[in-house]
């Protein structure tokens, strides 16, 4: 057999020390320009150190399907943006399948919610990821409890922290929030998210009430829940409205039932009776407890008058004032010819008149008349209060 050929052997040991140093030379002498690139396609858009996704839990939907409900924890008092691409992606599944691309500082346990159908989703945020598989946790719901709280009319309810949320569960242990689903239809609520809660019925309402709301442990709420609310009567005053009435001088006024109760009124519904508190100044006053009235004024007097009375419900009262004007009347003057006098003729008589008048403000006129006698009296200055009268024979005048 003939030795092998050196020549031969040798051709080729040049071909493999070749072919060797020149993958040498590739891995140490890489183009700058591809390095640079490379470099700046995997830093760009890359998700800070402190932003960590989380899986919350699965929720398993009616039709068999789950849903991976995934949060983040943002480490930083600083907002991040991470867009849709190699830093920010689920998987399996297309890039834009709707995961979140701005991260508010804090812990965010519901940021986004992905359908999944296969074993595993995954969440990719950066060198960080969240995996969600069939088996994973399960979210479940809050059961939320009715409630019942009770209160006096016209007097506001106040519910401190817990309340509502007092006697409801999570069966994930999570911390649970209130929210208002329905108002109440005869006053107002305030609901806290902290189950706390205040109450402002309606004016003298009294009654059944109640409002609705749900408890969230952030992801899943509970059924809408019923806070049942009893409302107690209490007695209301009633209202007592003030009467004007209006009267002649010297005329009597007379008010028949219900007279000054006619105009009140009793939110309660209470029957109410009439009693006087202060009477009047210028007259007499008659009041009945079924509010019918009676009353004379002074005589002569006219102006203003009045007095004040408590509309009861029998435990609670209310006062008003009843006006009473007096429209003045003219009244007659008052006339004395003075005493009788006897006169011896042929002498005259001087008489002397008075005359008064309650209305002082009146002016007084005077004339004198002859009555009657056996003949004409001859008088001077008949319209004057004082006159001289000239008796024409003897005789009775």
């Amino acid at each position: 057999m003939r030795p092998p050929n050196r020549s031969s052997l040798f051709s080729f040991h040049p071909f493999f020390r070749l072919l060797a140093v020149g993958l040498i030379l590739q891995s140490f002498f890489l183009p700058a320009p591809l390095q640079a690139r490379h470099s700046h396609h995997s830093d760009r858009h890359k998700p800070p150190k402190h932003l960590r996704p989380f899986l919350q839990c699965v929720i398993e939907n009616a039709d068999g399907s789950r849903t991976a409900v995934f949060g983040y924890d943002n480490r930083s008092a600083d907002a991040a943006t991470v867009p849709v691409g190699p830093h920010n992606h689920f998987s399996p599944g297309p890039q834009n399948q709707g995961q979140p691309t701005a991260f508010q500082p804090g812990r965010v346990k519901d940021a986004v919610r992905v359908p999944f159908t296969g074993p595993v989703l995954v969440w990719k945020l950066g060198r960080r990821q969240a995996m969600a598989k069939r088996d994973s946790d399960v979210c479940h719901a809050p059961q939320a409890q009715a409630d019942a709280f009770a209160l006096n009319e016209d007097a506001p309810l106040t519910v401190p922290p817990l309340g509502v949320l007092a006697n409801d569960a999570d069966p994930d242990g999570d911390a649970l929030t209130a929210a208002l689903v329905s108002g109440p239809a005869h006053g107002a609520v305030q609901l806290q998210t902290d189950g706390g809660f205040t109450y402002a019925p309606a004016a003298d309402f009294h009654g059944e009430d109640s409002f609705t709301y749900h408890a969230s442990d952030g992801v899943l709420d509970s059924d809408a829940t019923m806070v049942s609310l009893t409302v107690r009567p209490m007695n209301d005053a009633p209202a007592a409205v003030p009467d004007v009435y209006a009267l002649d001088e010297d005329m009597p006024l007379t008010i028949p039932a219900p007279g000054l109760l006619a105009n009140d009124t009793d939110v309660d519904g209470d029957a109410l009776s009439a009693g006087l508190i202060s009477p009047p100044a210028f007259g007499t006053l008659i009041l009945a407890s079924d509010g019918s009235l009676a009353y004379n004024p002074v005589p002569d007097y006219n102006g203003a008058d009045g007095f004040v009375y408590a509309a009861t419900d029998g435990v609670l009262t209310s006062s008003a004032a009843v006006s009473l004007t007096i429209h003045p009347v003219n009244d007659p003057p008052l006339a004395d010819a003075g005493p009788d006098l006897t006169v011896t003729l042929p002498d005259s008589a001087t008489i002397i008149g008075t005359a008064t008048d309650v209305d002082s403000q009146d002016t007084l006129t005077y004339s004198w008349s002859q009555v009657f006698g056996p003949g004409t009296v001859l008088v001077d200055n008949a319209s004057s209060s004082t006159l001289t009268a000239v008796f024409p024979s003897s005789g009775t005048y």
